[in-house]
């Protein structure tokens, strides 16, 4: 076979172009959860967790929290209404 087509001056492997390219195969995927149903009981707690524990153990900790603070920033107002609270309470002041 002549490697150019009558008078032309491009041979004939380079007028065809490159071979085509393989298509790529379609990439699917299938997309399964590997984890049951959440189940809908309480919530088992997690020794150590941040955030861990029930919601009322939590909250007495963000009080707690928030009554250091305070005491901190208005210590002589702070131990005025801690000896009225323990007063009421009919503890020693």
């Amino acid at each position: 076979m002549d490697e150019y087509d009558g008078e032309a001056t491009v041979c004939v492997a380079c007028a065809a172009g490159p071979p085509p390219r393989k298509k790529a195969a379609a990439v699917t995927r299938k997309v399964t959860s590997t984890a049951g149903p959440v189940p809908t009981g309480p919530r088992r707690t997690m020794a150590g967790a941040v955030g861990s524990g029930d919601l009322e153990a939590r909250e007495r900790r963000a009080k707690r929290t928030a009554w250091e603070q305070l005491a901190e920033l208005h210590p002589d107002d702070y131990d005025q209404l801690l000896q009225v609270a323990r007063r009421a309470e009919g503890l020693r002041t």
